[in-house]
């Protein structure tokens, strides 16, 4: 999928940004190489992983949390700052989450009885 979509950005790059193009520092070009190949690839096996292990419905819905750990995971490793918006649609999400993975069964009504 991202090789599909990369295909037309690179050819839309080519043709229309090619006079503001730049040489490519190391550190970037690392950054790239890190993304492609480790961390995608830790993900889709990590969420192989996760699909085999849980029910289809946990691991759908699961999914959900990836904000909040990149929120997190900014916060950690990039020293970004902790706002109320990200307090707010943190806990928005985990409650969500909450409430699609709630374990108990939904409340039916009563049947009527005919008679």
């Amino acid at each position: 999928m991202m090789l599909a979509g990369g295909v037309p950005i690179l050819g839309a790059a080519v043709a229309l940004e090619h006079d503001r193009w730049h040489p490519v520092s190391t550190g970037a070009l690392l950054g790239l190489l890190y993304s492609l190949f480790i961390a995608l690839m830790l993900c889709y096996w990590a969420w192989n992983r996760l699909v085999l292990m849980v029910p289809v419905a946990v691991s759908s819905v699961s999914s959900l949390a990836t904000p909040v750990v990149g929120v997190l995971s900014g916060m950690w490793l990039l020293g970004e700052p902790l706002t109320w918006r990200e307090i707010a649609s943190g806990v928005f999400i985990l409650g969500a989450l909450a409430l699609a993975l709630d374990p108990r069964e939904p409340s039916r009504a009563p049947e009527r009885r005919v008679g």
